[in-house]
């Protein structure tokens, strides 16, 4: 059995949410056969289809149920007991053995780790707290789940019993089917207003005008369907990918001219101001594209009537890097939870794009992604893609 002691990192460090402090060997055993004497609970705990924890003080593992073993794949409790629920579910928040799920600042907007201080809170009544959290994983997968936790007091110790309903595959469809509909809406309600115009006309075939934007409209129509397409199969890990050199800056202007004639440009200006003298970049060119359409079409959304939203690409050792960048600022708490896919700065009909452009550039392009925020220098994304890789 491997119990994890205090470490120094642990007391040294200072949280910036919950204790980092835990607690010794001896405890947790007497903690978990405290537990297990309580033969009619466990028993209605092991019935039971949901995944229960319960967790001491420290926010430490000492019980789980069946349920837990399988949601979390793991053969007893002798393997995780001691851990954390983040540490247990490889939230990439939590630094592995140091255990230290709930001190990092992400910690603050994490449900699970809400409800579980929630349930030593003594300020608060016993009546339990819910919510749901969302738990950005180590291997580039997540989880959305419904977390449930309610005071547990037994022989003078006080115990949380956190429970965790596995809601991805509902979130994730209920996610895609509002901004597909959102998307697919507004670009057929364009179509739909062009038709109208015709058909109020005296003129007996379309203007030049009108069926150029009629083209670009069904342009617009197929790239969200074909989007959507992508993510799903992303998510699912069917997306495949097809890799050749390609100039980077003609990649980046082909998604530039795009946007230039969106719905999302008028009135707003986009500038490519910097570029990467033409580099090659060794990549499935649908895919990126996708990626830098996310990244402009996020810019735009962001950025007000008559504002200048500036796109570039630039060589770095082995790699191109893209980046747009728009005078917006993102606040500091949704800095924190900005690749997450079901949180958006946009309201509850969005929340996917800053999502896919990690999902995608990282598991399927080999690229890296990053972004900065701030008053004085605005909002700049970006993704590193590798001149060359091995395929």
């Amino acid at each position: 059995m491997t119990v994890p002691q205090i470490s120094v990192y642990s007391k040294i460090m200072n949280s910036q949410f919950a204790s980092y402090e835990l607690v010794d060997t001896e405890i947790i055993l007497n903690q978990r056969r405290m537990i297990e004497s309580q033969t009619v609970m466990c028993e209605a705990l092991e019935a039971v289809t949901e995944a229960v924890l319960i967790l001491n003080s420290n926010r430490q593992i000492v019980y789980a149920n069946t349920a837990v073993r399988q949601f979390a794949e793991f053969a007893s409790l002798d393997e995780i007991i001691g851990w954390r629920p983040g540490n247990l579910l490889s939230c990439v928040h939590a630094r592995g053995l140091e255990n230290n799920c709930g001190t990092t600042a992400f910690c603050r907007y994490c449900g699970a780790a809400d409800v579980i201080v929630r349930t030593f809170d003594e300020a608060l009544d016993d009546t339990s707290s819910l919510k749901e959290c969302r738990i950005r994983r180590a291997d580039g997968s997540g989880l959305d789940l419904i977390v449930k936790g309610r005071r547990l007091r037994m022989e003078d110790e006080t115990f949380s019993l956190f429970s965790m309903q596995d809601i991805s595959d509902r979130k994730r469809r209920r996610i895609l089917e509002r901004i597909f509909f959102h998307d697919i809406l507004n670009t057929v309600g364009g179509i739909r207003s062009l038709a109208e115009l015709q058909l109020q006309s005296d003129a007996e075939s379309p203007s030049p005008h009108i069926q150029e934007l009629l083209f670009t409209l069904s342009n617009d129509l197929i790239h969200e369907i074909q989007a959507q397409q992508d993510l799903t199969a992303a998510e699912a890990g069917e997306l495949t990918s097809t890799f050749i050199a390609y100039p980077a800056d003609a990649v980046l202007q082909q998604v530039v001219d795009r946007y230039r004639s969106h719905h999302l440009s008028q009135d707003k200006h986009i500038s490519f101001m910097q570029k990467s003298e033409n580099r090659m970049v060794t990549t499935d060119e649908r895919i990126l594209q996708r990626v830098l359409g996310n990244m402009l079409r996020n810019a735009l959304e962001a950025s007000r009537k008559g504002e200048v939203i500036e796109v570039g690409s630039e060589h770095m050792d082995g790699a191109v890097k893209f980046w747009v960048h728009n005078r917006g600022v993102i606040p500091k708490d949704a800095q924190m939870q900005i690749f997450q896919r079901s949180f958006s700065t946009k309201g509850s009909r969005r929340g996917l794009g800053t999502y896919s452009i990690k999902l995608l550039t990282e598991n399927y392009l080999h690229g890296q992604v990053g972004f900065r925020s701030s008053e004085e220098k605005g909002t700049l994304f970006y993704v590193i893609i590798p001149e060359k890789i091995s395929v």
